[in-house]
């Protein structure tokens, strides 16, 4: 009886712990991989401009890049 108690008591403080997960996790975060990061910075802060050579390591920097209007791309 008393294991059953404990399971109880157990079970419940589990369900109410994942119910109220999502009240503690903050705004909506994105997942983004470092070159999206720093391409994105780039573009807020102004960056007009930008000349990539493709396969490289970089390159997925040319798919953040070029679809932004304000930036002029050179390949």
């Amino acid at each position: 009886m008393v294991n059953i108690e404990c399971l109880t008591q157990g079970y419940a403080y589990i369900k109410e712990s994942v119910e109220n997960l999502s009240a503690n996790v903050g705004p909506e975060k994105a997942f983004m991989f470092g070159n999206e990061v720093l391409a994105q910075g780039a573009m807020e802060s102004g960056m007009d401009f930008y000349a990539a050579y493709p396969m490289t390591p970089a390159s997925s920097l040319i798919d953040v890049i070029t679809p932004d209007k304000r930036v002029t791309f050179f390949q």
